[in-house]
């Protein structure tokens, strides 16, 4: 879909700061995000964009929307989040 390409292109884009804080956070994110605790989730990425001083891009925003089913917000979230997570060996 457009949505899960816009959250694979910004997962990839985020900044070394955010995407260290993102990096603390990865594990509690998955578990929220299996459990379909979207507000927990909204709350982490939330304060991430805020601290770093960024706002939050409206594609992310989108994901929270309850026209998506909880099936769906999990694949957009695990897009986002596996597009963010730098593997060993990929450089930074």
């Amino acid at each position: 879909s457009n949505l899960m390409d816009s959250l694979e292109k910004l997962g990839r884009s985020l900044d070394d700061s955010l995407r260290g804080d993102l990096e603390k956070f990865v594990y509690k994110l998955l578990e929220m995000t299996r459990m379909g605790r979207r507000s927990d989730v909204m709350y982490i990425i939330t304060r991430m964009y805020v601290t770093n001083n960024k706002e939050i891009p409206s594609e992310l925003l989108e994901v929270f929307k309850p026209i998506y089913d909880d099936e769906t917000f999990k694949t957009l979230i695990y897009t986002f989040i596996g597009s963010a997570i730098k593997t060993e060996g990929e450089g930074g």
